[in-house]
């Protein structure tokens, strides 16, 4: 019996190294999905496998999910991140989880609902201070999203002092991207895009080691995140390098999802008014001190983010590596591949729903989608240990700032994407803010 064909790809000698630069890796990938439910991508020797039907992904991620380790595939993000939940695999990914998730939970997170209210009420007081104007709501949200995380996990707002976090940590991402994508030198040559690479990595290190030393200093007491984690490291047995790690990988997983999302539900909801209108009467009946629980009650609050996460899920493709060869769809993965989880993809299957493209929160009231057509923070054992963290906060932010603020979309509808670790729109999301009369 013949072995299964490979996956398809474009045809052309380098062809795919040629049109990356040209269209960037998630233009790549869209440009390649024509090429069926399973298809590859070729440069020279790489070959990630992009697979976006559910029973795939659940192949992947559950059925199979011993001969998927995130592997190979995650390590140009383990030079950020170490590894963190997110990179581990095996027995250290299982200890670390077992440690760490009963702080995640939805009833452990409600505790942070003050921290949060303050980092959002401090966003709206920008806000005022700023006027009508435009602004680039991803960086708004980026802004207000680390600054969430700091008061979670540090107690304290992380903006100011003398290390630019969020700007390391930025630049750090778009060389990893860089080096995803292109030829590079191993990290100890001291080229200049390594040495930068080093030099916003330090940074990030030196945030993070001034913060466990003054908590150390000072002793437990604070009831944050970095308590938590301190407390479970001491439990567990974890070393400086575990704790470094585990940091800042929530600090990465711990904002950029809940920005991005936030921008894409004002982005979505400008060109919507009926279901802007209809959100904003839900969120009318809220009283002013609003328990976490109560506003995680709201069908249409919580459809409205669903919504956004399924047309622009920030984790967009889900990397894992083969260790033996397998057949999915028909076609062979080798082993050593990396399989790329094409959650957005799936999210716009008309086989799964009915007009994709099309904003339309109503389709997730009183509905509970497949967990394999619906997967924002993946599914399987490795589903996001944040997930509570993310819809709390991200509820939270549109309670406050949307019946007091109305966003009109200045760029395009449709922006052009980019993959820079999670998928943003490439120019940013310039918007028009004005305040609402209703609550002046």
């Amino acid at each position: 019996m013949p072995a299964a064909p490979l996956p398809p790809t474009r045809k052309g000698l380098l062809r795919d190294l040629r049109d990356v630069g040209r269209l960037g890796f998630a233009g790549l990938v869209f440009d390649r999905a024509d090429l069926g439910d399973v298809f590859a991508m070729q440069f020279g020797a790489i070959r990630p496998v992009v697979l976006r039907r559910p029973e795939h992904l659940r192949h992947v991620l559950v059925t199979h999910a011993d001969d998927y380790p995130k592997g190979r595939s995650v390590d140009t993000f383990r030079l950020i991140v170490g590894e963190g939940l997110f990179t581990a695999d095996g027995a250290a990914w299982k200890a670390h989880r077992a440690l760490l998730q009963p702080h995640f939970r939805r009833a452990a997170v409600a505790r942070y609902l003050p921290s949060m209210r303050a980092a959002i009420d401090a966003c709206a007081r920008r806000w005022d201070e700023g006027g009508v104007g435009e602004v680039d709501v991803v960086r708004e949200m980026m802004e207000l999203a680390l600054d969430v995380v700091g008061r979670a996990m540090f107690g304290v707002p992380i903006h100011g002092g003398d290390i630019d976090l969020a700007h390391h940590y930025k630049e750090a991402l778009r060389l990893v991207t860089v080096r995803d994508l292109e030829p590079s030198f191993p990290m100890w040559l001291p080229t200049p895009a390594n040495r930068a690479l080093r030099r916003h990595v330090a940074q990030v290190d030196a945030y993070i080691a001034r913060a466990v030393a003054d908590r150390r200093a000072r002793g437990v007491g604070a009831d944050d995140q970095l308590d938590a984690l301190l407390t479970a490291a001491r439990e567990g047995g974890l070393d400086d390098r575990a704790v470094r790690d585990e940091l800042a990988t929530l600090l990465i997983a711990g904002h950029e999802t809940s920005a991005l999302t936030l921008a894409w539900v004002f982005h979505l909801l400008a060109d919507a008014p009926e279901a802007e209108e209809a959100l904003l009467a839900e969120l009318a009946t809220l009283p002013a001190d609003a328990s976490a629980e109560t506003i995680a009650r709201l069908p249409r609050l919580r459809a409205t983010i669903d919504e956004a996460l399924r047309l622009y899920p920030p984790v967009w493709v889900n990397p894992r590596t083969a260790i033996r060869e397998d057949v999915i769809g028909g076609h062979r993965i080798r082993a050593g591949e990396v399989v790329l989880l094409g959650t957005y993809f799936t999210h716009r299957d008309e086989r799964l729903y009915d007009e994709p493209t099309t904003f339309r929160p109503e389709r997730f009231l009183g509905v509970t989608p497949d967990r394999f057509e619906f997967l924002p923070f993946g599914a399987g054992g490795r589903t996001c240990a944040g997930l509570a963290f993310a819809y709390q906060e991200i509820a939270l932010a549109l309670a406050v700032l949307l019946p007091r603020y109305r966003l009109e979309r200045l760029g395009p509808r449709h922006p052009p994407l980019v993959s820079l670790g999670t998928l943003q729109p490439c120019d940013g999301m310039p918007m028009r803010r004005t305040r609402r009369r209703a609550s002046s």
